[in-house]
């Protein structure tokens, strides 16, 4: 797709550009998964075999304990609620985790905003008719040159920038 004008739905910067994006996004794709493990590591460490984590809206993630094994709870653990036959409580951890889960997407779409922000700052910083070497702005901004690529390949088509690839990666402002 044309990152430029994707952007706003977000999806167009490549894994790999950025560590911070990389990971909330799998947080996003993979947080079932990653619930379950410490769902599992949870019930390990405590000895507890039907300890649970669920969501709702008004506590959040939470782990529910039923009674009869209330008594194996580690200390470090809040406790939110008291239903009729179990506990609910709350970590640390989970909560962090719970941030990160639900501010993923938008941070997601403001991270990948900014990005491609910076990159377009740095292509103007050159002016119009000179050359810009990929590769040089891939090294200074710490970005891949084939993530360049994907960005600077639409803007070619739409005639803001002209291509002159060689072995540089050099594109010429338009």
């Amino acid at each position: 797709p044309d990152p430029s004008n994707q952007i706003q739905k977000g999806g167009v910067i490549a894994q790999g550009v950025s560590i911070e994006l990389d990971d909330l996004r799998n947080i996003a794709s993979h947080g079932k998964e990653i619930l379950a493990s410490i769902q599992q590591r949870e019930s390990e460490a405590t000895g507890i075999p039907s300890l649970k984590i669920s969501f709702n809206n008004v506590f959040g993630y939470y782990i529910e304990v039923r009674n009869t094994h209330k008594d194996k709870v580690p200390s470090d653990w809040i406790r939110k609620q008291t239903l009729t036959g179990a506990e609910r409580y709350i970590t640390a951890e989970l909560k962090e985790y719970e941030e990160k889960i639900l501010g993923a997407e938008s941070r997601m779409l403001v991270l990948e905003q900014e990005l491609f922000a910076a990159l377009l700052a740095e292509l103007a910083r050159y002016a119009p008719g000179s050359t810009v070497s990929l590769k040089e702005i891939s090294e200074r901004q710490q970005l891949s040159l084939k993530y360049l690529e994907q960005i600077v390949t639409p803007l070619a088509r739409m005639g803001l920038v002209k291509s002159e690839r060689g072995s540089q990666g050099g594109y010429r402002l338009t």
